[in-house]
């Protein structure tokens, strides 16, 4: 006991003098002082000249305890030694000892990439001790200011996916930096599809502070996947509701972990939304200093309730449904099969017939001519509480807003499309499946190339502002976007405002709705209409429109990059149902 307080007090007798002790940094002396939310290097002097040839730092330097991800104390490299973390050239031999400070920097674009200042000291015990008192002030700061960082991860390598970059962005650009912040990982790097689920799914889960995919997003929808279904499981939370349900809303547990994404994948769709790049840096960056946002997650279910699955993204029928299908016929081309399938799915372009009922959101959107965008801090995701979803199936009271979504017959005359609204629960209606839905609902049957549900902005690298540009991460709602059929040249348009910050929804055949759920069913027969005799250019449109009506099931949904065969489903948004290590896209 003796021998332990005299080592405790010759600790507190070395660090007593730490403010006068000097460190060579870049050219220039300093010493290191405290303040309360940062460490302040003062400038005392220039080194000599001659012992260094980099331009050196002039004034006091500052970084905030927020930005450091962690410090390390060793030993200077000499020429011939062995290896080392950080190699230190062009140093007075005489400084044996380094004290390295890595923090993170922010940069244009949502980047943020780690920086590491190195000072020299004479001293060993000094220089080890100052990096234990660092890591203490930064985390009594964090303490002060309610922040936490995961120390232990959970973490999913999918060395197969995408450019088959996973492996080499694990070794050399994320691990290096959970080591740095003192994150304990577990790595499995997976071996066929579904196995990051099942372990998720089936192993406790109690010891982890978050679980990380490297990867794209189709390892991301296995992850958040296999934890819902486990928190369901545990919490004997029924994962398949009834038909009454489905019309009126319904809840699921959340998980009490977060999730992170590295992006190593094709597309990247989920973090390029959530940080606005595909930064592999950015990522681990937000994961190492603990930054939290929620996730809207849909249940997709069957008509009689039977759960199919949960997407965070987008869940579209019909152009890339046939798309998805294309493309894992083309598989082994890799990620250029997406091109050649969507040229492919291009050129049979089809559209199908259907009718669906959709609730409105609980705060009416003009979708179309919103310019905003979700950005940090985003008053509307972090508003309200993400545990209680916002379901609201109560008629509308407005009578005029009710003119303007029926019109005077129920019918768009110009297009052919037929819209209507459940009023009451006595109200009759022509479209058979309204019957059984709720006051509030609105009922829309006609013919589609896409049928799209866009929980998210879904930006990406070739479509930077994405599907929908004013969606959020978490509000309770998804974008529902319909595209009434159309000739070939129409659609191509539509495709191409996607490639740039074009307007893809000011088409008339292009309709979009904030919407809480969703409920579609194929209406489509083995026939089509007949071809307008007339030779105007609308009618010749329209010939080659009817002419690519397809057969009932001839498409699927593609849901977050995964098939689902039956065309008739009901999707359900849940609030914040995941909490991811995210931010969001800063301005």
């Amino acid at each position: 006991m003796q021998q332990h307080r005299k080592k405790n007090d010759d600790d507190e007798i070395s660090l007593s003098n730490y403010q006068e002790a000097r460190f060579v940094c870049k050219g220039a002396v300093f010493t290191i002082n405290f303040q309360p939310d940062q460490l302040k290097l003062k400038y005392i002097q220039p080194v000599e000249r001659g012992l260094t040839l980099s331009k050196p730092l002039v004034g006091n330097q500052s970084i905030e305890f927020q930005q450091i991800i962690g410090t390390q104390s060793m030993e200077q490299q000499r020429r011939g030694g062995g290896a080392a973390t950080f190699e230190l050239k062009k140093v007075d031999p005489s400084k044996q000892y380094a004290l390295i400070i890595h923090y993170y920097v922010k940069k244009s674009g949502g980047l943020w990439k780690r920086r590491s200042l190195c000072l020299h000291s004479q001293s060993q015990l000094m220089a080890s001790h100052l990096a234990i008192l660092i890591n203490k002030r930064r985390d009594e700061y964090l303490l002060r200011h309610n922040q936490s960082r995961p120390k232990r991860l959970l973490v999913f390598v999918n060395p197969y996916g995408g450019r088959k970059k996973a492996r080499p962005v694990y070794t050399s650009v994320v691990a290096p930096l959970f080591e740095l912040a003192g994150i304990h990982c577990d790595v499995t790097y997976t071996k066929h599809q579904n196995h990051a689920r099942n372990h998720v799914e089936n192993e406790d889960l109690s010891s982890y502070d978050g679980i990380v995919a490297v990867g794209g997003d189709g390892i991301a929808s296995e992850i958040v996947n296999g934890i819902l279904y486990k928190t369901q499981r545990d919490n004997d939370i029924a994962l398949d509701v009834t038909s009454e349900q489905l019309c009126d809303g319904f809840h699921y547990r959340k998980p009490p972990i977060r999730i992170g994404i590295i992006p190593a994948g094709s597309t990247n769709a989920l973090v390029y939304t959530m940080q606005g790049c595909d930064d592999a840096e950015t990522a681990a960056i937000h994961i190492v200093v603990g930054d939290g946002h929620p996730l809207d997650v849909c249940s997709i279910h069957q008509h009689d309730g039977k759960l199919l699955k949960y997407s965070f993204a987008m869940t579209s029928y019909g152009f890339y449904g046939n798309l998805l299908r294309e493309s894992e016929q083309m598989r082994r081309l890799g990620p250029v099969r997406y091109d050649l399938a969507g040229v492919k799915t291009f050129l049979q372009l089809h559209s199908h017939e259907a009718e669906i009922s959709y609730l409105p959101s609980y705060q009416p959107h003009d979708v179309a001519t919103d310019n905003s965008r979700c950005r940090y801090p985003c008053r509307v995701c972090l508003h309200g509480d993400h545990n209680k979803q916002h379901h609201v199936t109560a008629a509308a009271s407005d009578e005029d807003d009710l003119k303007r979504s029926v019109g005077s017959s129920g019918n768009d005359i110009t297009s052919g499309y037929v819209t209507s609204t459940v009023a009451s629960s006595s109200a009759s209606s022509s479209l058979s499946s309204s019957s059984d839905l709720r006051p509030g609902w609105k009922v829309e049957r006609g013919k589609f190339t896409v049928v799209s549900s866009s929980l998210m902005s879904c930006a990406c690298r070739k479509s930077p502002i994405g599907l929908s540009p004013s969606a959020h991460l978490a509000d309770g709602n998804t974008d529902l976007i319909l595209v009434k059929r159309c000739s070939k040249l129409d659609f191509f348009r539509y495709l191409t405002t996607h490639i740039g910050n074009g307007d893809r929804f000011n088409f008339s055949f292009v309709d979009v709705k904030r919407v809480q759920a969703i409920k579609y069913k194929s209406l489509a027969s083995d026939t089509t209409t007949s071809t307008p005799s007339s030779t105007s250019v609308e009618s010749i449109r329209e010939s080659e429109v009817e002419s690519n009506t397809s057969p009932r099931g001839s498409s699927c949904w593609n849901t977050d990059g995964e098939f689902i065969e039956n065309p008739d489903i009901c999707l359900w948004v849940h609030r914040g149902l995941i909490d991811m290590f995210a931010r969001g896209v800063e301005p």
